[in-house]
């Protein structure tokens, strides 16, 4: 009876510890659990916080950009200029592919009806631009300064035609993995993701003599630890936008030696909109592996197409005229004035009301404090 008995205490003993180590093992696991719940919330709360600093100088940055768009439209006004800006956002689609959160591209679209082109100034350059365009215009009302036959390297409104990303094309690369070739055509996606047109696009696999392989694998993977060659063929271009064609180039950069390939430039005169191209790029792949068949198979290669951008040439509005530019400056300025006595007599008789309250540290903003306005 007494060995049972130990024997009972003892394993009564043994459970305890047990259900005492399994406690604390729970226990160790759930702090675990909550460090990295913690952890997870943190990160997302940085992330957030990032996503807002970001959106924040992104706002900033705009504001500002849109008022000098404003005061040089003023500008161009005044002087007679024919020439149009607007701002332009843009998505780098394989940045947004990656990384949802990638970073806008900003810049300054720009209409030059007196030349018939279009430009796309990044900041920079507008912001220099728009400094020269002031300090002449500034001269030009203060000084005996002919503003009217600037040379164009002296114009801030002018500047030489260059090649802007006319869009995106995507060719699937599937084929590749059975030693098929796959000749597409294949629509033309603007950053906007309008279809502009198309490119027809061939990727062929071949042997060591050039020749089309007669046998496609049944499963790609045997085709890992053997040599793959093939050739890019971009073939022609088909029904681009008649403002949008000239000097067309495309590009790519390959997934096996991750170069970038370029055509030569094709329709400089801007005088078709569809054309031949019939360019090929040679590739060879020493040793294939799982990762590039699964590449075959899942992905594709980003063709870039590239041209000169142009709108209708109209010439010159007319020769400014300096007098008239002054009188609309003081008038401006005494509408100015008047709206600023109009503003103070309201914002007097709304303080009198008691709807407003005035307070000096808000330095003119009108912010809302319980029931009342605070000036």
């Amino acid at each position: 009876m007494k060995n049972q008995s130990e024997e009972k205490n003892k394993m009564e003993k043994e459970k305890k510890e047990l259900e005492i180590r399994l406690k604390q093992k729970i226990e160790k696991l759930e702090s675990e659990k909550n460090q990295q719940k913690k952890m997870f919330q943190s990160e997302v709360v940085r992330s957030d916080t990032e996503f807002t600093h970001n959106s924040e100088i992104l706002e900033n940055k705009l504001l500002n950009i849109v008022k000098k768009i404003y005061k040089i439209k003023g500008m161009i006004e005044d002087l007679k200029r024919n020439v149009d800006l607007e701002l332009f956002l843009s998505k780098n689609l394989i940045d947004h592919y990656n990384d949802p959160n990638a970073p806008v591209n900003i810049f300054i679209r720009v209409e030059n009806y007196e030349e018939g082109h279009v430009y796309y100034w990044p900041q920079n350059i507008f912001h220099d631009r728009y400094d020269a365009l002031k300090e002449l215009y500034n001269k030009y009302l203060e000084e005996d300064f002919d503003i009217n036959n600037l040379s164009k390297e002296d114009d801030p409104l002018y500047d030489i035609p260059k090649q802007s990303l006319l869009g995106y094309a995507f060719y699937k690369l599937e084929p590749l993995a059975y030693l098929m070739n796959n000749c597409t055509n294949i629509p033309i996606i603007s950053v906007n993701g309008d279809t502009e047109g198309s490119i027809v696009i061939d990727v062929v696999p071949h042997n060591e003599k050039g020749e089309l392989y007669e046998e496609i694998p049944e499963n790609p993977m045997d085709l890992v630890g053997q040599s793959l060659q093939y050739y890019v063929h971009i073939k022609e271009i088909k029904d681009l936008p008649e403002m949008f064609c000239q000097g067309v180039q495309v590009e790519y950069t390959s997934f096996s030696d991750n170069y970038n390939y370029k055509t030569k430039i094709y329709n400089e005169d801007g005088k078709e909109t569809s054309f031949n191209i019939d360019e090929k790029f040679e590739h060879n792949i020493g040793f294939l592996t799982e990762e590039d068949i699964n590449f075959f198979l899942k992905d594709k290669i980003c063709f870039k197409i590239y041209a000169i951008e142009n709108t209708f040439k109209k010439g010159k509005k007319g020769v400014p005229n300096k007098e008239e530019i002054l009188r609309n400056y003081e008038h401006s300025e005494e509408k100015t004035k008047k709206n600023e006595e109009n503003k103070n007599k309201l914002i007097k008789k709304y303080v009198n009301k008691g709807l407003i309250k005035k307070d000096g540290k808000n330095n003119g903003k009108l912010n809302y404090k319980k029931d009342c306005l605070i000036f």
